[in-house]
């Protein structure tokens, strides 16, 4: 009965002691999966930048966001786009900001391919070389519903948008908008899409 009773013990002083991961998210099954935090929403970029494009996996942002003192990677990179579903729920990521001259793919998502961004309002300040938006750097075979834009955007080369740098082949734009102030020093640009 002792040896019971103390093995309880160690187990529940254990399991109270364990360090706890909660800044770290993994995400498993087609969701929808919450995003909540900073710390979700970097977690998000780092793991589809690192080549999980999370395929037909879906994300609802549960509240406002402020990106204060953050310097912004971009979610998907060239070669690792984001293939899965983000609803905003009408809610605000605020003080995007990317301050990187050479970085191509900017915006608050790479590439886009295949996936759905939708229900979104952005806060952003962006300089990067091209391909840029304040959402997406392009969409490819995808959509980008009902998002606005507003804060700076620039580019030092072409392709330059205030919602999506390029939409590419299959790729759509519906009932979004930028007040944005968007410039580049030559090339494609626009206010809501290059």
């Amino acid at each position: 009965m002792n040896r019971i009773l103390l093995c309880l013990l160690a187990a529940l002083f254990l399991a109270a002691w364990a360090p706890q991961n909660s800044s770290a998210q993994t995400w498993t099954g087609n969701g929808p999966h919450s995003i909540s935090s900073t710390s979700d929403l970097t977690t998000l970029a780092s793991e589809v930048t690192g080549g999980n494009a999370y395929q037909g996996v879906s994300f609802e942002l549960a509240n406002d966001i402020d990106l204060t003192g953050i310097s912004w990677a971009p979610i998907g990179a060239y070669g690792s786009p984001f293939k899965g579903n983000f609803d905003g729920q009408g809610y605000t990521i605020s003080n995007l900001t990317i301050n990187d001259a050479s970085l191509e793919d900017a915006g608050l998502f790479g590439p886009l391919n295949g996936a759905t961004v939708k229900n979104l309002v952005l806060d952003v300040n962006i300089t990067a070389k091209g391909y840029v938006g304040g959402v997406a750097s392009y969409v490819e075979g995808g959509s980008i519903e009902n998002c606005t834009v507003s804060g700076t955007i620039s580019a030092n080369d072409n392709i330059v948008g205030g919602i999506v740098g390029q939409i590419k082949s299959g790729g759509t734009m519906k009932n979004c908008s930028s007040s944005a102030n968007v410039s580049t020093t030559h090339g494609y640009i626009g206010g809501v899409a290059g």
